[in-house]
């Protein structure tokens, strides 16, 4: 099988799982965790509860993304709550139309509804055949636009928040579901991962050209704000000038997210994915079983379907935007934002919580540290246009924190 790993050691890089995930550190990983902590607590940043601000599965995201420099990771987590905080996504949840959610997802990989086989929801996108002008900044929608236009001097482009809010839902509500179910490898390790496939076979240069600030935009969010949320990037059909595009992506990915890509031909899709995927989770077009193209959402899995207990109505989620909020010592998940111009709020589902409950919405972990966040140092200044250079200054932190 001819199979192209993007990074030419990602073993240096990226442990075998479930290692340095919860339940499976070694002595020092467990004691740079409680360093990272104590960092964290010290600005400001974090709150041990109970409920704690953010439990381990995920503070152990930005260890592993620094390889496990405590003072590294906090320089990271308080980059990231910066952009948090500024891009308030309990608010622009509020501002958004059905309408508008739909039109959003267009410009972002959408969930299957389904898992590989270690529980990691898979996420998946036909690059080529995506509308050129959906992956644009004004290809986003009118509402994330105009609440864009109101933070103006964050620096955030209307792309950049619609990747964030997507990834945001992803942490807060699709990951917590996933770690629901125990036919996976590891049901003990909490999921706060995802698989990836990007299909760029009818991805053209000309394309590339014209969605680059965009796929920019994403690909920051995956691997600088929301860092360690991707398990691997399965980058499928590649064409012969896949070569030129790679050069650029890389240069906006940090060593560890970048050791993650996998470059395939289309004669090596299938296997490839398999490797990962039941073949009942893999796209038909790829030679598994599953007959969709998520344009209507995504097609739960039994095990999915049978991990929270829904609503009457619902078995099923139902279109976006989406909160999750505590309820005592379970999660609720509720309808938000506007159908038709009026609010709506109508709960979905609920689920018991982990064991220590990280789902603080955005607006509580802003009031933990409001007294402590400025201008976000990742990708300050960024506007709607880039080029090479300015794409490499803006992860510079992000690279040399990670090959220290």
């Amino acid at each position: 099988m001819t199979k192209t790993t993007a990074s030419s050691s990602p073993t240096s890089l990226v442990s075998e799982y479930p290692r340095g995930h919860v339940g499976h550190l070694t002595s020092s990983q467990q004691e740079a965790l409680g360093q990272f902590k104590a960092l964290l607590e010290a600005q400001g940043l974090w709150r041990r509860g109970p409920p704690v601000s953010l439990d381990d599965g995920n503070l152990l995201r930005f260890l592993r993304a620094r390889q496990w420099i405590p003072d590294n990771a906090a320089e990271q987590f308080r980059s990231s709550l910066n952009w948090l905080t500024v891009a308030d996504m309990d608010k622009l949840r509020s501002t958004l139309d059905v309408e508008d959610w739909k039109q959003s997802r267009a410009s972002v990989p959408a969930w299957t509804g389904r898992r590989d086989k270690r529980g990691q929801p898979v996420y998946y996108v036909d690059a080529g055949a995506a509308k050129e002008k959906a992956w644009t900044e004004n290809g986003q929608a009118s509402a994330i636009r105009a609440f864009c236009a109101q933070r103006s001097k964050s620096g955030a482009s209307a792309s950049m928040l619609t990747s964030m809010l997507h990834l945001d839902m992803m942490n807060s509500i699709i990951a917590p579901m996933c770690t629901r179910t125990t036919d996976r490898l590891h049901p003990e390790v909490p999921v706060t991962m995802t698989t990836y496939i990007a299909d760029i076979g009818g991805l053209s240069l000309r394309k590339f050209w014209a969605i680059k600030n965009h796929v920019f935009c994403l690909l920051t969010s995956i691997s600088v704000i929301f860092p360690e949320t991707a398990s691997r990037i399965f980058i499928v059909c590649a064409p012969p000038y896949v070569g030129i595009m790679w050069s650029w992506v890389k240069s906006w990915l940090d060593p560890v997210t970048a050791s993650k890509v996998v470059i395939l031909k289309t004669q090596d899709v299938k296997p490839a994915l398999e490797s990962f995927i039941d073949l009942s989770s893999i796209p038909v077009r790829y030679g598994g079983t599953l007959d969709s193209d998520f344009s209507n959402g995504p097609v739960l899995d039994e095990s999915l379907r049978n991990a929270v207990d829904w609503e009457p109505g619902f078995d099923t989620l139902p279109s976006g935007p989406l909160s999750v909020e505590t309820d005592g010592d379970r999660l609720a998940c509720y309808t938000c934002g506007r159908e038709k111009g009026k609010p709506r709020r109508q709960k979905v589902f609920t689920m018991p919580g982990p064991v220590e409950c990280s789902n603080v919405s955005t607006e509580e972990m802003g009031a933990i540290s409001v007294q402590h966040v400025g201008e976000p140092d990742f990708v300050s200044g960024m506007s709607s246009e880039l080029n090479e250079k300015q794409a490499i200054e803006c992860l510079a932190v992000s690279a040399a924190s990670v090959a220290a």
